[in-house]
């Protein structure tokens, strides 16, 4: 039975190979060998939904606003993250993928500044996240796993409180048209679909104004 250390290391090959739409190698392991051929633009319509991210195109900019080298982290004996390698350029979508317990959610973490690294480099926006402060924080948007917020709020309601932690952050009826829920803006969030519900969460995650 593989260790923890080697899903990890496994996660970190799986990323190099799915980067800057690769689309051949992601359709292989998927099971979705016959569909190498079809435009790329097809493809991103029949590959589920978990795996349509790492399927991108090239980008103009360069810029990177994530770079990590090296990383590890420790829990005890555990390697949790064994080696990790990744850059992400201003406007790619990237995708960490990986079996439970690769160390996902924990390189995740560590990028948001919540969780210390045990060795390595990490940059986010320049910004080293282990020592980084309010500043920071105040330039990223995060979406949780799972989120709490009362129900009988209307999605309006509920934007207008999230954003209102930002100090520059995008005004109500932006983030509205950004997500794509204009038709539930004044309705509660306890009617919401699912899907809806992570539209919304997206909405507060873009407060962010200024990167």
């Amino acid at each position: 039975m593989p260790t923890r250390a080697h899903a990890g290391t496994t996660t970190t090959a799986r990323v190099r190979a799915h980067r800057r739409g690769d689309t051949e190698s992601l359709c292989d392991e998927l099971g979705f060998g016959t569909l190498r051929d079809r435009p790329n633009r097809w493809l991103e319509q029949a590959l589920p939904t978990a795996a349509r991210a790492t399927v991108v195109r090239p980008i103009n900019r360069v810029a990177v606003v994530i770079s990590v080298q090296g990383l590890v982290k420790h829990y005890g004996e555990v390697r949790a993250i064994d080696g990790v390698d990744l850059s992400v350029a201003t406007g790619e979508v990237f995708a960490l993928l990986g079996p439970n317990g690769a160390g996902k959610t924990t390189t995740v973490e560590i990028l948001e500044g919540h969780r210390d690294r045990t060795a390595g480099s990490v940059r986010v926006l320049g910004i080293d996240p282990q020592s980084a402060g309010r500043e920071f924080r105040e330039r990223i948007g995060i979406v949780l796993q799972t989120t709490a917020i009362e129900k009988e709020l209307t999605v309006r309601e509920a934007i207008d409180t999230y954003r209102a932690l930002y100090p520059r952050p995008r005004a109500t009826n932006e983030l509205i048209d950004i997500v794509g829920i204009g038709e539930k803006a004044d309705s509660r969030i306890k009617t919401l679909s699912g899907g809806q519900r992570r539209r919304l969460e997206l909405a507060w995650a873009s407060s962010v104004i200024r990167i």
